[in-house]
């Protein structure tokens, strides 16, 4: 089964390596990558609470 989670996270850094590499500065954006993809997926995970409150 596919987690959702990861898959967030893991395009995230993908984009931000592919950035990187085009802009050859990889280990800024893939760490801007990354963190990007943690912030989208604690904001995806609360929004889901928010909604089972209802």
């Amino acid at each position: 089964m596919f987690n959702y989670k990861k898959g967030i996270i893991g395009n995230a850094l993908l984009v931000g390596t592919l950035i990187g590499l085009f802009t050859d500065y990889l280990y800024v954006w893939s760490s801007i990558g990354l963190v990007l993809g943690v912030v989208l997926e604690k904001y995806k995970k609360s929004e889901n609470e928010q909604q089972d409150e209802l």
